[in-house]
């Protein structure tokens, strides 16, 4: 499953695997900002199963401060909250809290009420919650049209009138090109002609206002000899995709398509 990522700048993404912590800390408290003052935790009842979120109190449990169950958190006159960090992210990320290890930190939203929403801000891959937005769905409408490589309408109803599509230089187009919507159809057919099937894997999608830049995996099966390539032979492409929406229809966009060696090999019959 891709992960959708909103970015107030699209500069910010030179992250990897390899970054330090501190970097990644810093890039998750920018995407997910909230409260500075105040963080919630998720509780469970061992007795009755039920489950909430409430504000971390450096007084809980305190032996001669905290009167927990007798006085509600809420009620309470000693309520001492804690603010966020990074070693509470971190601990969090890497399932370090021992005082709650089933435990999950959470973000408030809102500057001074504390009875603002609470929003999931764990980031792992098991548990995260997918964001979607209007054109973040036209993009996979949009991927799956050109994938069944159906009629040309189809595709060219995500255009605009004015759209403009830019390959950057690749194996294939060694001098790049551009395209206009009146280009498009004979690119297109030639592609049906080419190719006997093709599919888009998404790897990460990132979000700035109507601007998406899309990681993805292009595989497609040749229906005829291409390059040093028999019919039959798979090819693959690893493909940079920056689109941007104007009124839901694609009004730009701009691949880098980075081909593997073209190694003659054919498909399983």
């Amino acid at each position: 499953m891709e992960a959708l990522v909103r970015l107030p700048a699209l500069q910010q993404v030179g992250l990897n695997q390899h970054s330090p912590g501190e970097a990644k800390i810093a890039l998750f408290r920018s995407l997910f900002h909230g409260r500075e003052d105040v963080y919630p935790r998720r509780f469970e009842s061992s007795k009755t199963g039920r489950g909430g979120y409430s504000p971390v109190c450096g007084n809980e449990w305190v032996r001669g401060i905290c009167e927990k169950p007798r006085i509600k958190c809420s009620e309470c006159s000693r309520q001492c909250f804690l603010p966020i960090t990074d070693d509470v992210i971190r601990k969090n990320e890497n399932k370090l809290d021992t005082d709650r290890p089933s435990h999950r930190t959470q973000l408030y939203f809102g500057e001074t009420d504390r009875a603002a929403c609470c929003v999931r801000a764990k980031s792992s891959e098991a548990s995260r919650d997918t964001m979607t937005s209007s054109n973040v769905s036209r993009l996979h409408e949009y991927l799956q049209a050109v994938a069944s490589m159906g009629p040309y309408e189809t595709v060219a109803d995500f255009y605009t009138a004015d759209v403009t599509i830019q390959e950057f230089p690749n194996r294939i187009a060694p001098h790049g090109r551009v395209r206009r919507l009146s280009d498009a159809r004979a690119a297109y057919e030639q592609g049906r002609q080419v190719l006997m099937s093709q599919t888009y894997r998404v790897q990460r999608i990132l979000e700035a206002g109507n601007e998406l830049a899309v990681e993805l995996e292009w595989t497609g099966i040749l229906a005829v000899p291409l390059m040093n390539l028999p019919a039959k032979s798979e090819m693959k492409a690893f493909v940079a995709m920056f689109l941007t929406f104007r009124d839901g229809k694609i009004a730009a966009q701009r691949n880098y398509d980075c081909y593997p060696p073209f190694d003659p090999q054919t498909t399983p019959n």
